[in-house]
């Protein structure tokens, strides 16, 4: 399903005029645990990715500043899909930071296309 997404979105991004902003789909796994499952014996891919992530700087975009700003903060949204498929999977926005208002419209989206 998500790589039909992204193949439907693929000409539609294309088309965009500003050319910063992306849609990045990113595989994750890793989360077993080589003895025990521990903040530091687990999810190895995901901290892997976040540890790149925070160590990585970009210049500004808007061609204003000299500004640098790091990989992880230039992410508006990121949604985890994980567990989903089980039956009537129950979906909740968990952690805010200015997301709930995306939370709320995305089922809306879905009606529109679904």
């Amino acid at each position: 399903m998500l790589l039909d997404l992204a193949r439907t979105l693929g000409p539609l991004l294309h088309q965009r005029t500003n050319n910063h902003i992306t849609l990045q789909l990113i595989f994750l796994d890793g989360e077993e645990a080589f003895v025990d499952w521990s903040p530091t014996d687990s999810i190895y891919g995901a901290r892997h990715l976040a540890d790149l992530w925070t160590k990585k700087w970009y210049p500004s975009t808007d061609g204003s500043s000299f500004d640098l700003s790091k990989e992880i903060d230039r992410i508006d949204v990121f949604m985890l899909l994980d567990l989903l498929g089980t039956r009537n999977p129950r979906i909740t926005s968990t952690y805010g930071h200015g997301t709930t208002e995306l939370f709320q419209e995305l089922p809306k989206i879905g009606k529109n296309y679904f």
